[in-house]
Parts: structure tokens; C-alpha cells; sequence
């Protein structure tokens, strides 16, 4: 991704953000998402401009006189981001930014209204289909997929129960996985007590993740498993 999108983005996680929710655990997502995008160098200037910007916002957010005035300041503002990076980025990016700030806003396991109107500004803004928006938007909040999905397990009984099951020996776990068939875009959150690990980085487990084209899904016992 380029500069001026990075940036862009990185005022997004800040701008979405309400006091006081999980700021340290959203902090950590933010480092997370800069790691898989540039060197370490670039991920700590990032994440200090996005500390710069988030603490701007929360400044300006508790000492607004009227918090309704202020969050439709800040709706004004994430769509006049989400606008201006619009056409550089592909339908591919622009379902990572969306399944990002999921996971972003969902560190304490629900979204407020004001959350999810905020996402949902951003997905209007980015033109993503609403089929496609409402399996991010389930998955993310780990609800049922309506359509099913893909699983990796240890378990030998689970096979029989899904058509879409996927054995992996000796691992003590589950990987439960979207497939957005319209970018061919894999999406994975795990449970369980083995350590997995993707690309060398360990894993944790109920959280979001997105595979890429030449990952590979390590735990320590079993095989590991390649996207090519």
C-alpha cells in the first residue's frame, strides 16, 4: 500500500474509536496490521502517528460540549477519508480495511451502534456488497456463517459433520475459515491449545486473521499447511 493510503487508514482505526473500550488491546491490533505492510522502522513512525491522531480525537471527544455533534463530526471525516482513497485501492483492500476495523472495533467482543454505524459508513463509502459485507460482518462478530464455511480440525468425528472439513493431524484445535469467493479471499480465526503459527508468527486464538497468496499454517506436531 502506498503512503498516503497507510496513513489514511491509520486515521480510520483512530477516528472510529470511542473512549475509554480496550484502547491498549486495539493499540496492539493497530501494530499487527503495520507488521504485515512495512518494515519495523515504519511500523513505529505509523503507530505513532496513530497514537498522535487517536489521542487528538479522544482530546477533542471528551471536551466536546455535545458527543452527537462530535461523532457526526467524525462520520464527516471517515467518509471524506474513506472517498479520497477510494479508487486507489482494490475491491480485495478494500475488504481487509473493513475486516480489519471488525476485528479493530470488536477487541471486547461486541460493537456499539455507534461502531458499527461507523463501519457501516465505510463499507457504503467503499461500494462492498452487502452478501459480502453481512459474511464479514458474521464471521467477525463469530456468529453462524449461513453459508458455511471451510474448517481445519484435529478431530476425526468433525469430518463426517461438514463436507468442508479438513483433517489435520496432531493438531488440538479448529480453524474456522471465509472464503469470499469474489476475490478469492481467505479469512481464518482459530480456537484450541496448540500453538499455530502463519508466516513464523504465532498466532492468538479468536482473532481475525487474513490469509495471503504463499502463507503457511504451522502448529508444532503436524504438517504445515500451504496457500498457494
Amino acid at each position: 500500500m502506498s503512503e498516503r493510503i497507510l496513513k489514511a487508514l491509520i486515521q480510520l482505526f483512530a477516528l472510529v474509536t470511542l473512549p475509554g473500550k480496550e484502547a491498549e488491546a486495539r493499540r496492539k491490533i493497530v501494530h499487527s496490521f503495520l507488521c504485515q505492510q512495512l518494515n519495523q522502522q515504519l511500523t513505529e513512525e505509523y503507530l505513532a502517528l496513530y497514537d498522535s491522531i487517536y489521542h487528538e480525537h479522544i482530546t477533542r471527544f471528551e471536551k466536546s460540549e455535545s458527543h452527537n455533534k462530535r461523532r457526526s463530526a467524525v462520520s464527516v471525516k471517515i467518509l471524506r477519508i474513506t472517498s479520497d482513497i477510494n479508487e486507489e485501492l482494490s475491491y480485495y483492500q478494500k475488504l481487509i480495511v473493513i475486516i480489519q476495523l471488525f476485528e479493530f472495533l470488536n477487541i471486547s467482543g461486541s460493537l456499539t451502534d455507534i461502531e458499527q454505524e461507523f463501519i457501516d459508513t465505510v463499507a457504503l463509502s467503499f461500494n462492498i456488497k452487502n452478501e459480502e459485507f453481512s459474511h464479514i460482518r458474521n464471521f467477525a462478530l463469530q456468529s453462524v456463517e449461513p453459508n458455511g464455511g471451510i474448517i481445519i480440525t484435529g478431530n476425526r468425528e468433525r469430518l463426517a459433520k461438514n463436507k468442508k472439513t479438513i483433517f489435520w493431524e496432531n493438531f488440538d484445535g479448529e480453524v474456522n475459515i471465509l472464503h469470499i469467493q469474489s476475490v478469492n479471499l481467505f479469512v481464518f480465526r482459530f480456537i484450541g491449545d496448540s500453538d499455530l503459527l502463519m508466516n513464523r508468527q504465532l498466532l492468538m486464538p479468536n482473532r481475525t486473521y487474513v490469509m495471503q497468496p504463499g502463507s503457511t499454517l504451522k502448529n508444532k506436531k503436524g504438517l504445515p499447511i500451504y496457500y498457494s
